[in-house]
């Protein structure tokens, strides 16, 4: 008799490692398969932004019989998209009817979180592809915390009612997003556990790739230079005056700034306000999820309460004319 399939699906939500894992499933596609566990492909990934999610089908219904059957070719199927966390109703799909099927949910500290993607978004591809609605080109640290901590707090309430309404159904696997919390202190080893198979076999696999670290958060002076950059070229939504390389090009020759990450920059009062903000999530969990239990022994990030330097701001008007001079060298005029 054939081996019943079952699914794990990967929720994220942002800045828990979704790509690394992601791109370790796309990379080692054949490697996993020997240990009977699939990764597939419905709709091609995006490697131009570069993407390895493999959930886009879960909001294009229109290959919904192709997913089927690729979601029960091996007895794992994994699927990874920290977007689904945002958007909980596509986890009701067809393709999936029938299987048994586990969701993998990573926990990070609020202020960890909230601060490590705004520094992303201060990142010049945001100008070119939009991440949110109604938010086009990088945000300033400020506007980013308010703005990505209300979009979180509305995808935690998402969330929160899906959960609620499938309340005895959802068999939700909570980890912690911290080194010191996975198994063999190592973001893949744990996710393996969770899908019940073992990390070492498959990293002494002779055709095992590790991809390396990936989306590694921005310095502080990088992100108000990009803004600041953004700014002053007219806020432009293309690559032709405002890209990465025109950003690196204006650190490199800023000698002013604070080169910390953005966490090390802001106040404690800032990161109990966050912290303080999503405490709601944190008992959701524990009381649905985990039985009572707190989801972290400290939810405050290593930071907090440590003595450390003041923000050291940029200089606007230099940057601005860094901008302007290189912008204008690149045009030719």
């Amino acid at each position: 008799m054939a081996t019943r399939t079952r699914a794990y699906i990967h929720i994220g939500p942002v800045k828990t490692g979704s790509t690394y894992i992601q791109k370790t499933f796309y990379e080692n596609a054949r490697v996993f398969e020997k240990f009977g566990i699939s990764y597939p492909y419905v709709f091609p990934p995006a490697l131009d932004l570069p993407r390895y999610t493999n959930a886009d089908f879960m909001w294009d219904h229109s290959r919904n019989d192709e997913a089927k059957r690729k979601l029960r070719r091996l007895p794992k199927v994994v699927i990874s998209e920290e977007g689904l966390f945002f958007r909980p109703w596509s986890l009701r799909h067809p393709a999936l009817d029938g299987l048994p099927t586990k969701f993998v949910l990573y926990v990070r500290r609020p202020a960890d979180l909230i601060l490590s993607w705004v520094a992303e978004f201060a990142e010049p591809y945001n100008a070119v592809v939009p991440s949110l609605p109604n938010v086009c080109g990088p945000l300033s640290i400020e506007e980013g915390i308010e703005v990505l901590s209300r979009h979180y707090e509305e995808g935690i309430w998402r969330f929160i009612s899906f959960a609620a309404g499938a309340f005895g159904e959802l068999d939700v696997d909570v980890r912690i997003f911290d080194r010191d919390s996975f198994v063999d202190n190592d973001l893949l080893s744990d996710f393996l556990h969770c899908i019940g198979v073992d990390a070492k076999a498959v990293r002494a696999h002779p055709e095992f790739m590790e991809v390396g670290r990936l989306n590694e958060a921005a310095s502080r002076k990088f992100c108000d230079v990009s803004y600041v950059a953004w700014e002053a070229l007219g806020r432009p939504a293309d690559t032709t005056s405002y890209d990465l390389s025109l950003i690196e090009e204006i650190t490199a020759r800023y000698d002013g700034g604070d080169d910390r990450s953005v966490i090390e920059t802001v106040s404690d009062e800032t990161i109990d306000a966050i912290t303080q903000r999503f405490k709601f999530f944190e008992n959701f969990l524990s009381d649905v999820f985990l039985s009572g239990a707190p989801v972290f022994k400290n939810r405050y990030p290593r930071i907090y309460g440590k003595p450390r330097e003041p923000y050291r701001a940029i200089e606007s008007d230099k940057i601005v004319a860094l901008a302007k001079e290189i912008s204008t060298r690149r045009r030719g005029y």
